[in-house]
């Protein structure tokens, strides 16, 4: 696999309250603290650290170098003295994996995080603020049908999360390449939430809670085969233009121009879904039954489906809370430790002072006697 060394940026502004140019002691700063934790930060990225990836391919940030240009930027608190920032990071990654313009993409979104959680780790600096393009945030409600030759039964925990893994990670390797939407737009998938399932057995079972598919031939089963609906929420972020209008649907397309691919992926990750014959996706909001058949006991299929769409459309708020919080919390807890390590740097530093002054005065004392 090939490693693509390249440049990229990132634009930013910096206010100081100190009332006389401070450029000097904000170069220091940029230097010492805010580059080496940008670099820190942007490498313990989940979107870098290589561990969604398949083949070994993945992204390390090699510098981040900060400068100020000029001076031209308007502070939002009076008398502060406003500079405006380009940072310039070094990153190498594997060609055959990632596009630019996906690297692109993940440079914004961890600088975005970045800046505005770092600007408290320095006295001299009273805000600063990302300038370049922010990623817009997308999230898809997609039910896959997977065709299983298992028992009518249910996917544990460790099967539900080997579903979502999978499908986070087959879609990360289409959109991670330019050509996803267009010759330019890739999107970057951040995490898919399992959130409901329901299986049934046989032809007749399956026919009468058949999803209505978008340009899709419902496809016939074996009696002993069983079929799953397996609801998730994909949670992603692109840079317009163009703009995505239907999240749900790109992703439902990519089930369906890349089935074969999925199945492949899937087979391997346990017993369960070794026996996987077919899958197809569709807008979980899309679901409806298309016949007006009732089971043997009289009751109308309806109902059931109606609850996984109302379930969903509870536990896609409460995820999206969930997740968010998460990723703050994680940001948190990535300053912390960098301003930790600081704290620790700067106590070691004092130490060793201290001790050379000590070695100092043992020293003259000496000479005196």
């Amino acid at each position: 696999m090939s490693t693509t060394t390249n440049e990229f940026y990132a634009t930013s502004s910096f206010e100081t309250q100190a009332t006389f140019d401070a450029t000097q002691q904000l170069e220091a700063y940029l230097a010492n603290e805010f580059d080496p934790g940008f670099r820190n930060f942007l490498n313990d990225l989940p979107e870098l650290n290589g561990v969604s990836y398949t083949d070994g391919g993945g992204m390390e940030v090699t510098f981040v170098t900060s400068s100020i240009v000029d001076m031209s930027c308007t502070p939002q608190t009076a008398n502060n003295y406003c500079y405006n920032v380009r940072s310039n990071f070094g990153i190498n990654y594997a060609s055959e994996s990632f596009s630019s313009e996906y690297v692109s993409l993940i440079m914004a979104s961890g600088s975005n995080e970045y800046i505005a959680n770092s600007f408290n780790s320095s006295s001299i600096v009273a805000a600063q603020q990302y300038t370049g393009a922010i990623p817009r945030s997308l999230s898809a409600n997609i039910t896959l049908t997977l065709v299983v030759g298992v028992p009518n039964q249910p996917m544990k925990e460790s099967e539900w999360s080997a579903c979502a893994n999978t499908m986070g990670q087959f879609l990360r390797t289409d959109y991670s390449r330019a050509g996803a939407i267009s010759d330019q737009l890739v999107i970057s998938i951040r995490d898919v939430a399992f959130v409901a399932q329901m299986t049934v057995q046989g032809e007749k079972e399956r026919r009468m809670l058949q999803l209505r598919r978008r340009n899709l031939e419902a496809t016939s089963v074996n009696d002993a085969d069983a079929t799953l609906y397996y609801s998730s929420i994909i949670r992603g972020e692109y840079l317009p233009p163009p703009e995505i209008n239907d999240f749900d649907d790109v992703v439902v397309e990519t089930f369906v121009e890349n089935e074969n691919e999925f199945v492949e992926i899937l087979q391997p990750q346990g017993d369960f879904f070794a026996g996987i014959s077919s899958v197809s996706a569709n807008e979980t909001s899309a679901m409806m039954v298309d016949s007006g058949e009732k089971n043997e006991d009289g009751d109308d299929n309806n109902g059931v489906l109606i609850g996984i769409i109302v379930g969903v459309v509870v536990i896609v708020i409460m995820i999206g809370l969930f997740a968010y919080a998460k990723r703050k919390l994680w940001i948190k807890k990535k300053m912390k430790q960098q301003s930790s390590a600081k704290q620790q740097e700067s106590h070691l530093e004092s130490l060793k002072g201290t001790r050379t002054m000590q070695a100092s005065k043992t020293s003259n004392n000496g000479a005196n006697f």
